[in-house]
């Protein structure tokens, strides 16, 4: 059975937190049902694409990588908002890096994306580089950054990783960690 908390914030800052159990294949089936009905009646609407990301989410978290895909590919093709259909995109290309399609997630990067993404974008890209064993051309991709997006993604990864990628900076490097990390400011 899967749990689901919602946390409601009421008007004077107080919260209610409920918790839903569903078995996971109701909770799967009524997901599918949801957001077909959601992309059918409301999909040029935020919330459509609010709710299509958050499935593939759910979708990737419960190993239906096809189904997380799609619902990505869904964002990325028909958001009218190109912030959701980057975000879409930055996603899917992970979710076909880690499925080795590398030619796949490179195509969807490719499309065009608003500048405040395009350091993401070229992070992702180096990944898949690197993955795919192209040294150079990763190498390539990762300096292309300039510094202040360099500290940008790298910041990302940090928030994304928490404490791991600090202590494994301070067993690589030591106490010199944080001057290295300086000198990319």
């Amino acid at each position: 059975a899967k749990t689901m908390q919602v946390t409601e914030t009421l008007s004077q800052g107080l919260k209610r937190e409920y918790k839903v159990v569903f078995p996971a294949k109701d909770l799967a089936s009524r997901l599918d049902g949801q957001l077909a009905d959601m992309k059918d009646k409301f999909g040029r609407t935020t919330y459509a694409q609010q709710a299509s990301l958050l499935a593939a989410r759910l979708y990737a978290e419960g190993g239906r990588d096809d189904a997380a895909r799609a619902a990505l590919a869904w964002v990325a093709d028909k958001s009218p908002d190109e912030g959701y259909a980057a975000v879409a995109r930055l996603r899917l290309a992970g979710l076909l890096l880690d499925a080795k399609s590398y030619d796949d997630a490179l195509k969807t990067l490719d499309a065009k994306l608003p500048p405040e993404f395009a350091a993401l974008a070229d992070d992702r890209r180096g990944d898949i580089l690197l993955a795919q064993g192209k040294k150079d051309e990763a190498a390539k991709a990762f300096k292309a950054l300039d510094p202040g997006d360099r500290i940008t993604v790298l910041d990302t990864a940090l928030q994304n990783l928490g404490n791991v990628a600090e202590q494994v900076a301070q067993q690589t490097f030591g106490g010199q960690w944080q001057q290295l990390a300086n000198q990319w400011e």
